[in-house]
């Protein structure tokens, strides 16, 4: 039986409209154009703030340099700061997926989602106020809704796992950040042994001997040195005694153009497992904070400047 024309009309116009219903649900409709507050201001940028059911953390520049202030008072990780920064300097908002609150769940948007809040220097009030949902249509994309808006946006080269990590991640982990071309000398010590290394105008020398190191042994040391890290953070209400930095296993003494520094690694973190590797609680004098590391990466350095003749 044929259907009356004005029937198949409105099927038809009713199947596009379906269509198009599923294209903007799943791509949005666009945005014109590319929105991004941030372009070109990210040098403004003094402080960023996250917040989350179970994580919150601040980041505040001062002096130039960044530094978590809560829930610790710590050296931020300037490579994932600077990974944070860049994305707010690329990132746009380029669909709208959805302007239903009852659909902030699906896009991870809802209010107990990563709450992401930007300022810039001078203005009390954030810049960029967002709530950072999941993994949107790319690798390095997220939904995103504008706290004072409805709407549910892709944004494009703003990658969600960012606002997905522990306080803990954005604070430094390595134990030295100065750089190695401004070292001017090392000093090893371990109980009663003890070698310190200084650098001549095109060497390394052993100060106690006056023999020069060498080649791969120095490249060696220089090389090891600015690895050397912790791989988590020892429970805040740890003292220092009982990490064992007042009768230490090692310390590692810089100094170097721009100001010198400390390492000094303590007992081992107690383990029960026989098989899993040693980890040796590590503080930088001057930093409020205790990490645990390996006990082999020191090991290695010992072994070598032990071999320094």
């Amino acid at each position: 039986m044929k259907l009356p024309p004005g029937l198949r009309i409105l099927i038809v116009v009713f199947l596009i409209a379906a269509a198009l219903s599923i294209v903007m649900l799943f791509k949005g409709t666009p945005t014109a154009p590319r929105y991004n507050p941030l372009k070109g201001e990210t040098d403004k940028i003094n402080k960023i703030t996250l917040d989350a059911t179970v994580n919150k953390v601040a980041l505040e520049s001062k002096e130039k340099t960044w530094r978590v202030t809560a829930p610790v008072d710590d050296v931020a990780d300037k490579q994932l700061t600077q990974r944070l920064l860049d994305a707010f300097q690329d990132f746009s908002l380029t669909s709208t997926v959805s302007e239903n609150p009852k659909h902030y769940p699906d896009f991870g948007v809802s209010d107990g989602s990563p709450h992401l809040r930007v300022y810039e220097s001078g203005k009390a009030q954030p810049v960029f106020d967002v709530y950072v949902g999941r993994q949107a249509e790319g690798f390095n994309s997220a939904y995103v809704r504008l706290s004072d808006r409805p709407s549910v946006y892709v944004a494009d080269d703003l990658p969600s796992y960012l606002f997905q990590k522990s306080s803990d991640d954005f604070r430094e982990h390595h134990l030295l950040v100065s750089k190695p071309d401004g070292w001017t000398r090392l000093v090893f010590a371990s109980g009663s042994w003890q070698v310190s290394l200084k650098k001549s105008s095109t060497s390394w020398t052993n100060e106690a001997t006056g023999m020069p190191l060498e080649f791969s042994t120095m490249t060696f040391i220089l090389s090891r040195l600015p690895s050397l890290m912790g791989m988590r953070f020892a429970a805040p209400e740890l003292t220092t005694s009982q990490a064992g930095f007042d009768k230490p296993f090692l310390t590692i003494s810089v100094d170097s153009s721009g100001g010198n520094a400390k390492v000094v690694v303590g007992d081992k973190v107690p383990n029960t497992d026989p098989k899993a590797a040693v980890f040796r609680y590590t503080e930088t004098e001057g930093r409020k904070a205790i990490l645990e590391a390996t006990e082999q990466s020191f090991q290695d350095l010992i072994k070598t400047a032990k071999s320094v003749r």
